[in-house]
């Protein structure tokens, strides 16, 4: 049989240990909860760079085409002036 301040010894033990798997799980709950926000910040950060390139390569498009239009329709005023 435990006397009293044993049994407050053990009790206190107990606490303890158990405010130690609290603080644990608590710890481990906040990485996951930073592991999860870390993933999702990275598939934005990819998402963000897929849509650059994707400007990118529009405006080079774009640019290549207005090229050919300006060489196409000069070609087509020299080409007119020379038959008249």
């Amino acid at each position: 049989m435990c006397s009293a301040k044993q049994f407050i010894n053990i009790t206190f033990v107990i606490l303890n240990c158990v405010n130690f798997l609290v603080r644990s799980c608590l710890a481990a709950v906040s990485e996951e909860e930073k592991s999860q926000w870390m993933a999702t910040s990275y598939e934005t950060l990819i998402q963000a760079k897929k849509e650059n390139v994707a400007l990118q390569l529009e405006a080079a498009y774009r640019e290549r085409l207005q090229d050919a239009y300006q060489q196409v329709s000069g070609r087509g005023g020299i080409l007119n002036r020379k038959k008249s």
